[in-house]
């Protein structure tokens, strides 16, 4: 199944839209879609999990040399305590099989529980803080590490 902008859009939307504005912030779809133009434009991969012809999650990544930033990772509400996430990780595991040394950065809006909540299941580490944003890493093989820890516990 193709993912079209809008279901990415949307899932951003539906999931964002409290954080943004806890922050003072509004979200702008016209602003998200332009920017994730411009982000796949410049190399950057979506991995995706579809459930019932919809898009029930996805991770959005760009690789450089050996550094890896993810850029987005969101669960449609209706699947978040679902097997979802677990599919979506074995995607990005399988993915990232190949690129044990890379270097993954990733930041979460503060106010986003869930979200960093996941990224310390997942064995990212805080970097620093900017702002509102938390800085996460960790590398290629300790997230494959982990990711496989969690397929098992899945199985």
């Amino acid at each position: 199944m193709t993912i079209s902008l809008d279901a990415l859009v949307e899932l951003d939307r539906l999931n964002m839209s409290p954080i943004i504005e806890a922050a003072g912030g509004t979200f702008d779809p016209a602003f998200r879609r332009t920017r994730l133009v411009s982000e796949i434009e410049a190399g950057s991969e979506i991995i995706a999990v579809c459930q019932k012809n919809r898009l029930a999650a996805y991770l959005e990544f760009h690789i450089t040399g050996n550094h890896c930033k993810v850029q987005s990772i969101q669960i449609h509400p209706d699947y978040q305590g679902s097997t979802i996430l677990a599919r979506l990780l074995r995607k990005v595991c399988q993915r990232l099989r190949n690129a044990p040394t890379l270097i993954i950065n990733s930041s979460v809006h503060e106010g986003n529980t869930k979200s960093l909540s996941l990224h310390q299941k997942l064995g990212f580490y805080e970097v620093k803080r900017e702002g509102n944003r938390v800085l996460f890493e960790t590398s290629g093989h300790n997230l494959i590490a982990r990711l496989n820890r969690f397929e098992q516990k899945a199985a």
